[in-house]
């Protein structure tokens, strides 16, 4: 089987703010010239690799070759591209510490199961339910006026944004699915401007939602929620501050009786909000018995509403709890 080795980068685009790795690759591959997918993908990996990854958790093999590109821009690093251009800082809210060890502490790949090294295990617990390329028509327009041309966004990927935070529209979904770009550039200035290729005028939010539909804004209240996640969740400690978090609001005095007290919760959730959504929030696998609750197997959107059911704000939620 012939083999090609990762070639050094001429130039590598500077990430535009909140843009998803697999936009950069994108741009990269529409600057390079080069006349196909597979040249450029040898070009940036040496070998096969999936671009589906790159849009919100890059696997290991992927990660491996970031500091090679971003060489191209000195003030580029790993940790850097981890942060800002991938949904990495959401894995605190379940394995953080696995993560950490993937892609920090000289990790091994040969030792961890191939599901393990794509970094997919836990994509689907943090990417929107339709598995489509999303984006906010606002922030597309005005990204195409500020920088001449627009991006893929990580927010609008993620569980639980259907509106978006900063402009309060509609998200839209594009005809694109993750597995359709699996070996495929689709940059969004192409995409966006390409009617036939199609994006869906009619966005329509996933069946979990159907009670709360006309109520926009509990909506915009979760993409903050989610927005806010993303961009702080490493500074707080991921998961363990939230769980402190919903303790103390939820007048619950020990740590270990949060998950033993879902009657209480749901008590408490009740006096102020629908029952449809209550419901819905607390919902859990039928093996798990009804009088516990557990906060650690939330999904990026219930923690989302969540805090927005306990808190004003998710400024509110964490600057509250520093006093």
């Amino acid at each position: 089987m012939e083999t090609y080795n990762p070639q050094k980068l001429p130039f590598f685009p500077r990430p535009y703010p909140g843009e998803s790795l697999y936009s950069v690759l994108c741009r990269y591959h529409v600057r390079s010239g080069n006349a196909t997918a597979v040249k450029t993908i040898r070009q940036l990996f040496g070998g096969d690799a999936s671009l589906s990854s790159t849009l919100l958790l890059p696997s290991a093999f992927v990660l491996r070759h970031l500091d090679a590109w971003s060489s191209a821009c000195s003030d580029l690093c790993q940790a850097g591209f981890l942060w800002a251009h991938t949904a990495f800082s959401l894995c605190s809210l379940w394995e953080y510490s696995f993560y950490r060890y993937l892609f920090f502490d000289d990790y091994k790949p040969a030792v961890a199961s191939r599901k393990m090294r794509s970094g997919s295990f836990r994509q689907t617990r943090i990417q929107h339910a339709s598995q489509e390329i999303r984006y906010c028509p606002i922030c597309a327009a005005e990204q195409k006026q500020i920088y001449g041309e627009s991006y893929w966004q990580i927010v609008p990927q993620l569980d639980g944004v259907e509106y978006c935070p900063v402009h309060q529209v509609r998200i839209v979904s594009t005809s694109i699915h993750v597995r359709d770009f699996r070996y495929s550039f689709l940059p969004a200035d192409t995409v966006l401007a390409s009617p036939s290729i199609g994006t869906t005028a009619d966005p329509i939010a996933p069946s979990p939602y159907s009670e709360i539909q006309n109520r926009p804004d509990i909506f915009v209240a979760m993409a903050r929620c989610v927005q806010y996640l993303w961009q702080h969740l490493p500074e707080y400690s991921g998961i363990w501050f939230l769980l402190n978090r919903y303790r103390q609001l939820l007048s619950v005095p020990k740590a270990h009786e949060l998950w033993q007290s879902a009657s209480v919760v749901r008590e408490k959730l009740l006096q102020n909000h629908q029952a449809k959504l209550v419901n819905w929030l607390l919902s859990q696998n039928e093996m798990v018995e009804p009088r516990y609750i557990f906060f650690s197997q939330f999904s990026l959107a219930q923690h989302a509403v969540m805090i927005s059911l306990l808190s004003p704000s998710p400024e509110a939620f964490f600057s509250d709890a520093l006093l």
